[in-house]
């Protein structure tokens, strides 16, 4: 719960700033605006998160923070969203005349691919390598959501502050949303399984590149999203690297913890090929003497 509370301070400060940014709105708008302002800047702090840019993980306390810090700002993008939609009226001009009409449609479209999307995760029987997939809609989405903020009637002064100010914004979504779709056109990287160990509870792999690119380079404490081209294992999930860098190859200690984790106990095999999606973390110890900071 504390997670929660400096995130809803922020999103009521955005809200209190932007009613004074909106003090020449009419007052019947001045409250669905700061909604449908609040709603445009926690879609972009969203995609801001899903970006993976290394300074915003390491100011928010690493990855897993930041997935925690997305969640938020999506309930409340999605909450502000539903209040901006039942309040809001067209009134005002568009930034090009005569297209008001398919800037108030392009923000229903949103608005209710958003709810979709929010009421579909919370649904435990769909499999998440099925939500996730929806999911990859959202970047086309924000781009509906820019057209709708400069296409639609909205009561701001065209190129003034606030006006300005949203136009930044959507360009740093717009570079954030770049970067994901960079990072999904990435090439893994070709592994192939040499050696296999079955133990109790777990299994022991050793990978071994296979697509003429050199060995793999990775930091003590990093782990990294496998996956491989059989039924039930083509969705990358991480694990931690259990060898050091400065051996051949890479390996893995992986416990069965659940279903992806039981179909590698039983389908994975000497010879597969596994595909070595993404290395990140920043877990690594810090071996300096005179290091600054405790490692525990």
């Amino acid at each position: 719960m504390r997670l929660i509370y400096p995130h809803v301070g922020f999103l009521l400060f955005i809200a209190v700033v932007y009613s004074a940014l909106l003090s020449g709105v009419p007052a019947e708008n001045l409250i669905p605006a700061t909604f449908g302002v609040g709603a445009f800047v926690a879609m972009t702090v969203c995609m801001v998160l899903a970006a993976r840019i290394r300074i915003v993980d390491g100011l928010l306390g690493g990855p897993g923070r930041s997935y925690q810090v997305h969640r938020i700002f999506a309930h409340w993008a999605w909450i502000m969203t539903l209040a901006h939609w039942i309040l809001a009226e067209p009134r005002g001009e568009s930034i090009v005349p005569g297209w008001e009409e398919f800037g108030t449609r392009a923000g229903t479209f949103a608005g209710i691919y958003l709810m979709i999307l929010v009421l579909y995760g919370l649904i435990p029987a769909i499999p998440y390598h099925v939500w996730r997939w929806t999911h990859y809609a959202m970047g086309p989405i924000y781009l509906v959501t820019v057209a709708h903020v400069f296409l639609s009637a909205i009561p701001v002064e065209d190129f003034s502050v606030h006006w300005w100010g949203l136009a930044v914004l959507s360009m740093v979504g717009i570079v954030a949303m770049a970067r994901v779709i960079a990072h999904h056109l990435h090439r893994p990287r070709r592994m192939q399984v040499s050696a296999l160990k079955h133990n109790h509870d777990s299994i022991d792999i050793r990978l071994e590149p296979r697509d003429g690119r050199g060995p793999v380079a990775w930091c003590a404490g990093q782990h990294a999203s496998l996956s491989c081209a059989k039924r039930g294992l083509r969705e990358p999930h991480p694990f931690t690297i259990a060898s050091a860098p400065s051996q051949n190859g890479m390996r893995f200690v992986i416990f069965d913890r659940g279903d992806y984790t039981k179909k590698l106990q039983t389908q994975l095999k000497v010879g597969d090929e596994v595909l070595l999606n993404r290395i990140a973390g920043d877990f690594a110890p810090q071996t300096d003497p005179k290091r600054i900071y405790r490692q525990i």
